[in-house]
């Protein structure tokens, strides 16, 4: 086995001659292959809701940002082709998911990329020679959308327009004095790309002082090892585990510098069978003679989020269980929301074998909802049927993440007397980990939340007047977690 790096390593990508330098550009993005925006900031007072891209009105919404799932079929063309381009987008919102055809959306600063001219360049209406007005820009810094045909999108006062550099472009260093916190082991860059050389890591759970980035998520921060780089987007799998195992590789498989597909992969492995030091997410490090530790990706086909497709629809169901009562502390400050209190989490006492607030794949997650009264009031509610769990998965950047809910429950009815303050009716359950299809949902980062806007029907006991609460977003009211790979 120790042989195994010198013997089955088929080089198919290694360029040792490529160097990277911290004054590198990063590679503007083709509009063809550009990735949706995770969200898109909307400047209209009301956006219209509808059930499909030019079906039935279903409603309208206030909110200023929203969360896109899709976009209607070739929505780069319009990008390329309309100077104020009218999309369909599906986007999530707290009523459900539902499509917009929003006017002069602004998108969010992961969107584009920074770049600076360095000489006057001119612009352009289109991506064409035709195309060229008589205005130009100077030497200044430009947000680019990405590119086609050697034409840059760009952000102008006149709007989105094009140029078509004839001078260098170099790179744009935005100061900075902040400091970002890492949530989990993050890789160190020599240069702000993901295909950079990773030199060194940084450990979870600490706050690092940044002071100049590149874009939105490349930071520049003093190290050991001098002036490198980070993103917060990459990071090692807040699952990993120490191992002590072997895995058979049945075909070629591409080589990483860290765990994810967007890393510099360094060459192939023929088929053979490998020693396994630490694994997460499907994503394995071994050990190489030749190129040190490197990361390789074997995930189980059932559990593969490359391999998961959604519900399209998710419908709802019926959650079983029984409401108890718990009394707390009156004195408790804990709670969100008044004069009720509701509130989503996880019960990690219910199952022992989790690991560090990891579920493991397969099992199911067993949640809990409360609702306490937070007021020195009696109240009653009479007959509450509306209350709605869903289980979304986060997928994406921690910039541009994305939202999609895979399965939903409604509570049983509730009928209580909240006599005391901090009286509160709770309900255990447990979530099978599949989805509204019924399929096992993959490993990954997921979210609980009470479904929302959610009004709470109540009356005061001695007083008869009906009253009601919107429930507000609060951190209670929806809860991360985290599903392990097998």
């Amino acid at each position: 086995m120790k042989h195994f790096a010198l013997s089955c390593l088929i080089f198919t990508s290694i360029v040792l001659s490529q160097l990277h330098s911290a004054t590198a550009i990063a590679a503007q993005q083709d509009l063809k292959e550009k990735k949706l925006p995770g969200a898109l900031i909307l400047t209209e007072t009301q956006t219209v809701l509808y059930d499909s891209p030019n079906g039935t009105k279903i409603g309208t919404s206030s909110f200023s940002i929203v969360s896109v799932l899709d976009a209607e079929p070739e929505w780069h063309d319009r990008i390329i082709n309309e100077s104020e381009p009218l999309i369909w987008y599906k986007i999530a919102t707290e009523q459900g998911e539902s499509w917009i055809r929003p006017s002069h959306p602004e998108f969010p600063e992961d969107f584009f990329e920074w770049v600076q001219t360095s000489e006057e360049e001119v612009l352009y209406d289109e991506p064409l020679e035709y195309g060229k007005t008589t205005y130009t820009i100077s030497q200044q810094p430009v947000k680019s959308m990405g590119t086609y045909q050697g034409y840059y999108r760009i952000q102008t006062w006149l709007g989105y327009k094009w140029i078509k550099p004839k001078h260098k472009l170099v790179p744009y260093y935005i100061p900075t004095n902040e400091y970002i916190s890492l949530n989990a082991t993050t890789p160190i860059f020599d240069a702000p790309e993901a295909d950079a050389n990773v030199i060194g890591y940084l450990s979870a759970s600490q706050s690092v002082n940044t002071f100049e980035r590149i874009n939105r998520d490349w930071f520049h921060i003093h190290t050991w090892l001098g002036e490198q780089w980070i993103n917060p987007s990459y990071y090692l799998p807040r699952d990993v585990q120490t191992r002590n195992e072997t895995i058979e590789l049945k075909g070629n498989t591409p080589i990483y510098s860290f765990p994810n597909r967007e890393a510099k992969v360094l060459g192939t492995l023929a088929p053979q069978i490998v020693s396994v030091f630490e694994s997460g997410s499907g994503w394995h490090h071994i050990h190489s003679s030749w190129l040190g530790d490197v990361w390789i990706y074997i995930s189980d086909p059932a559990a593969d989020p490359e391999m998961y497709k959604p519900p399209t629809v998710v419908v709802n169901q019926s959650i079983a269980g029984t409401w108890n009562s718990v009394q707390y502390d009156p004195a408790s400050t804990g709670t969100r929301g008044f004069p009720l209190a509701p509130s989503i989490g996880i019960d990690w006492a219910r199952d022992t074998s989790f690991s560090s607030g990891i579920v493991s794949f397969g099992k199911p997650v067993p949640f809990r909802f409360a609702l306490a009264n937070a007021s020195d009031e009696p109240i009653t509610i009479g007959q509450e049927e509306n209350i709605i769990i869903e289980v979304s998965r986060i997928t994406g950047s921690i910039y541009d993440p994305k939202i999609e809910t895979v399965w939903r429950g409604t509570l049983p009815t509730l009928s209580y007397d909240f006599k005391t303050k901090m009286l509160s009716a709770e309900i255990d359950f447990d979530w099978d980990g599949k989805d509204s299809d019924g399929k096992p949902v993959p490993f990954g980062e997921y979210m609980a939340r009470i479904k929302l806007p959610w009004t709470i029907l109540y009356s005061i006991d001695g007083k008869n007047e009906a009253l009601s609460q919107k429930v507000e977003t609060s951190v209670l009211t929806k809860r991360s977690f985290i599903i392990g790979a097998p």
